[in-house]
């Protein structure tokens, strides 16, 4: 994810990812055509080889999404859009229903673990600005930082929870804390 503008009206960031799914997909129709073209006794380990190295492209190309998300102060919107060459989403959401955003992380079974960015919305419910999880944590973390920082306009406290779904969330901007006045016991 890269943060393309951070101002004090407007963040905006993007992203580029493959969807699995339709990768996967491609590469299966990749691999038919192979077995066709092998089985007919046509071409050579050669031709398949090529043939293998065109689909991967093209099922690359194809499968490549772009998710540009627009936080706005002025409209009071925030916007995702999430474009590929097979297909084009929009969702729009008021600024004043995002409370917060955080790490969501996706433990497999085989030991791994991913991670993406999400919103923290005013109805309890949460909203992923990307459709799919990443590797690394870090980057996932600045996002989620970015987006409460123009939400509270100040930088949060970041806290570890011990949800298994939760890696990091925002707390209460520091003006929201009522002080404690030490009483004459200490």
């Amino acid at each position: 994810m890269k943060v393309l503008e951070h101002t004090e009206s407007r963040l905006r960031f993007q992203t580029l990812g493959m969807n699995g799914v339709s990768f996967v997909l491609l590469m299966f129709g990749v691999g038919i055509v192979m077995l066709i073209v092998r089985l007919l006794g046509g071409g050579s380990w050669i031709v398949s080889g090529l043939l293998l190295l065109a689909g991967c492209l093209l099922a690359a190309a194809l499968t490549l999404e772009r998710t540009t998300c627009i936080l706005d102060r002025t409209t009071g919107k925030l916007t995702i859009d999430t474009t590929s060459r097979l297909d084009s989403d929009q969702l729009t959401l008021r600024l004043e229903e995002i409370i917060g955003a955080d790490v969501e992380r996706r433990f497999h079974r085989k030991g791994g673990t991913s991670y993406r960015a999400r919103l923290v919305l005013r109805s309890g419910g949460h909203l992923p600005v990307q459709p799919y999880f990443n590797l690394g944590v870090s980057e996932e973390a600045e996002i989620a930082r970015h987006i409460r920082e123009f939400i509270f306009a100040e930088e949060p406290l970041v806290r570890r929870l011990p949800s298994s779904d939760t890696a990091f969330t925002s707390l209460p901007p520091a003006d929201q804390y009522q002080s404690r006045q030490p009483n004459e016991h200490g």
